[in-house]
């Protein structure tokens, strides 16, 4: 009896949890899920650099009532926070911004996050990062050991794959578990992938510096032709198998009483990538990998081979899908080839570090762990109130305290430094880029499309046909009227909120004192539609003329409170200053570095667009880096171009 009541518990056990399993993974399935792409304009910076950045949050599903809030945080070599901020998302789910680098950063590896706050309804959420290298030459750091990498590839006839940071080359030693020496790997050279033929299918200890590293094989071997899965006699237990992104569950399996288990090869086919997560009974990850197969690309995104200095040229998008929404243009200096190197093994998670224990996070792992239940900012909204999240806390497993830095020979220093000079001497590091609104107004009226005005009252008079100027006989005051068109009535009663720069502004008086000449463009919201689009709420119940400076200084030259931003501690996107070719323009006189062409929002149409980069002043490669954005998918192009 009591063997029988045992039997039977543990089938019970088996059946209570393959049931929640169940239950969990089809939950799994059926949910919204979401998370960013980042993509910013270099790797390496020097301290005082401006960083730009621009990210598109990408989901699963179609449905307006989502996240429309990025939080952004960077963090230091040492994990102090260094830069935070709200950012709206414009409606194509894209945002992109701008922040300068202390001049007193430590040099180390910086990372950027991005999550929103529906995110933090899981405990180990894979919130998105981007990591960046910082050199601060005015500040002399300690000695950092060069670090070493390894790869465990989950194949039968896997080989050890090293790479280390140091800018020489070195010898490393192989031996096996017992200290037996297996070979010696002569003149591995730094910040460069190094493929031994020593096999890697027994635990390995290697030898780097005079220090010696365990090297551990995967516990999973993985078939790419055959899309199969299985376990290497190492791994025991009661395990499932799940393949994602970052934002979509593509299939889950069970693996528990099987030696191996074989993937729809065509669920995943679509994906140019896709990871495989094993959990253990209690969700927790065992293994990830990330499985890289060769996809054709959906489209070709053309441009010359090269460009005479001082002159434009035109990139063109071309057999894109229809459901193409947008994509990043970067037009930028190359970065080093060892930094280059060194942030694809650091961003890739099939490296690891042989000194410091990883911890990875995973979406098949997040979502068996649903701590909270949240609401999401989604809007319409009738108070808009960001929410504060202790980032550093409630996801800890993406922090680590292990440093890390590398060389910079004279070469590399070298031209950072003359791309920062360049910066300075022509004010792109003080210069505050433009405000984008985040949403799509009636109409736009940019100033400089106009003949000169005397001032502003006389450009709204003239030209704004939407709005009206009213006395108030009680107060004697003078008001802005804007058009209302509610139930097909044409009056002009309502009073709409004022911004410039996002800032409100009470008074006309108060609007008239800036000169025209200041301003970009005026943006009115005046149908019912359009300002239940703008999810402010509240505030804009009776429409918005929303007036933007060429320099978006107006909060700063007037000294204004943080409370009369709209959004208070929420910002919008910003876009770069436009930059045009002079007039005159001498080759044998161009001797500097242009600062990276940036168009974080190319629009497409019918799986076409055309893009226009306005000139090049220094003969040099350039590469053109293009990302291409739907709902659920997106692909990189890039590409090097020759300026003569």
């Amino acid at each position: 009896m009591k063997i029988f009541f045992k039997i039977s518990f543990a089938f019970y056990l088996f059946l209570s949890f393959h049931n929640a399993f169940a239950f969990q993974q089809e939950k799994a399935l059926e949910r919204s899920l979401e998370n960013f792409v980042i993509t910013t304009n270099q790797d390496f910076y020097l301290a005082g650099d401006r960083l730009w950045f621009a990210m598109k949050l990408m989901r699963n599903h179609e449905d307006y009532l989502y996240s429309k809030l990025a939080y952004v945080e960077i963090y230091d070599s040492e994990q102090n926070k260094i830069y935070n901020e709200k950012i709206l998302l414009d409606p194509d789910r894209l945002a992109y911004g701008d922040m300068i680098l202390p001049e007193n950063a430590n040099s180390g590896l910086y990372t950027l996050f991005i999550y929103t706050k529906w995110m933090n309804n899981f405990e180990d959420f894979p919130v998105s990062k981007k990591q960046f290298l910082v050199k601060n030459p005015s500040i002399e750091g300690s000695e950092t050991k060069p670090v070493v990498y390894f790869q465990s590839p989950p194949f039968k006839s896997a080989k050890l794959s090293l790479f280390h940071t140091s800018l020489s080359s070195e010898n490393i030693e192989v031996l096996d578990k017992n200290g037996k020496s297996i070979e010696i790997l002569e003149e591995v050279a730094g910040m460069e992938p190094y493929y031994s033929l020593v096999p890697l299918d027994q635990p390995l200890q290697v030898i780097f510096q005079n220090q010696k590293f365990e090297v551990l094989p995967s516990p999973f071997w993985w078939d790419p032709s055959e899309y199969t899965l299985e376990k290497n006699g190492r791994s025991n237990g009661a395990f499932q198998v799940v393949t994602h992104n970052d934002w979509e569950i593509i299939e889950q399996l069970d693996f528990s009483n099987n030696s191996s288990v074989s993937l729809s090869k065509e669920r995943h086919l679509e994906n140019p990538t896709f990871k495989i997560s094993v959990l253990d009974e209690n969700g927790a990850l065992v293994w990830m990998y990330e499985h890289q197969q060769a996809k054709p690309q959906t489209g070709n995104v053309s441009f010359p081979n090269s460009v005479e200095v001082g002159k434009g040229f035109q990139i063109n998008f071309q057999g894109f899908g229809q459901d193409v929404e947008q994509a990043v243009l970067w037009a930028k200096i190359p970065d080093p080839q060892p930094v280059v190197n060194m942030m694809r093994i650091i961003n890739d998670p099939n490296w690891k570090r042989v000194d410091v224990e990883e911890t990875q996070t995973s979406l098949a792992s997040a979502l068996m762990n649903q701590t909270n239940n949240y609401e999401m900012e989604y809007v319409p909204m009738l108070v808009y109130k960001p929410w504060e999240i202790n980032f550093k806390n409630n996801f800890k497993n993406l922090f680590r305290t292990d440093k890390i830095d590398i060389e910079i020979t004279e070469y590399m220093m070298e031209n950072e430094i003359n791309r920062k000079v360049f910066h300075e001497h022509f004010g792109q590091a003080e210069k505050v880029s433009g405000l984008s609104s985040p949403f799509i107004p009636d109409i736009s009226y940019v100033i400089d499309e106009y003949l000169a005005f005397e001032n502003l009252e006389t450009f709204l008079r003239e030209i704004v046909v939407q709005t009206r100027f009213r006395k108030n006989r009680k107060e004697n005051t003078t008001e802005i009227r804007i058009l209302d068109t509610t139930d097909d009535k044409v009056n002009f009663k309502r009073k709409p909120i004022l911004l410039v720069d996002f800032y409100e502004v009470k008074s006309v008086e108060e609007l008239s004192k800036i000169e025209l000449h200041q301003l970009d463009r005026i943006e009115v919201y005046y149908d019912r539609n359009t300002i239940d689009q703008t999810n402010l709420g509240e505030p804009v119940g009776s429409g918005m003329l929303a007036f933007f400076t060429k320099n978006n200084d107006y909060a700063l030259k007037n000294n204004l409170r943080s409370e009369q931003y709209l959004l208070k501690d929420v910002k919008v996107s910003r876009k770069p200053p436009v930059t045009k070719a002079p007039e005159r323009f001498q080759q044998h006189a161009v001797n500097l570095f242009k600062p990276q062409f940036f168009n974080p929002k190319v629009k497409f149409y019918r799986g076409k667009a055309k893009n226009s980069v306005p000139y090049l002043d220094y003969p040099a490669d350039l590469l053109l880096e293009s990302w291409i954005f739907s709902n659920d998918r997106f692909e990189v192009h890039k590409k090097t171009i020759k300026v003569l």
